[in-house]
């Protein structure tokens, strides 16, 4: 867990934040958001409890935390504009994407996080939720707000 703060600590410099300036070449850059969707592949759909957060569903841990809010921890967004920004903001929708389509409800619900705070884009929901008819109402629910950019 710490090594997940230290990471993502703003008061240390964030490295997620260098990502939007020149210290690193794009592709270093593209590269580094596409690293994300090991982090959830490999470390938070395997070891986080599958309940929903936004609601306090019960059985959750601190990993579960970390894993709803990695988004604005992060403080990534899907962009446009200059080549630089548009192609970091394609790695985070690709991310955002692949994470909805983990088995793991608490992985599916920071992407739709994400999403509902603008570090995705709102289509990427309606392809999630036509691919998930059967989805847990709460979860739905918070789909269509996350769309909506109506999220805590």
């Amino acid at each position: 867990m710490r090594g997940l703060y230290y990471l993502t600590n703003m008061q240390l410099g964030g490295c997620w934040r260098e990502l939007y300036r020149m210290r690193v070449t794009t592709e270093a850059a593209v590269a580094c958001v596409h690293t994300i969707y090991a982090l959830f592949e490999r470390v938070f759909a395997p070891r986080c409890a599958p309940v929903l957060s936004h609601i306090a569903e019960p059985g959750g841990s601190e990993l579960n935390g970390v894993c709803y809010m990695w988004r604005d921890i992060i403080s990534l967004r899907s962009e446009t504009g200059d080549d630089r920004r548009g192609r970091i903001g394609e790695a985070v929708d690709t991310v955002i994407r692949r994470t909805l389509a983990l088995p793991n409800i608490a992985c599916q619900e920071s992407a739709l996080h994400g999403v509902g705070h603008g570090c995705g884009r709102s289509d990427v929901v309606d392809q999630y939720l036509a691919a998930n008819p059967n989805l847990p109402p709460a979860l739905r629910a918070y789909a269509l707000d996350a769309r909506a950019g109506r999220v805590p």
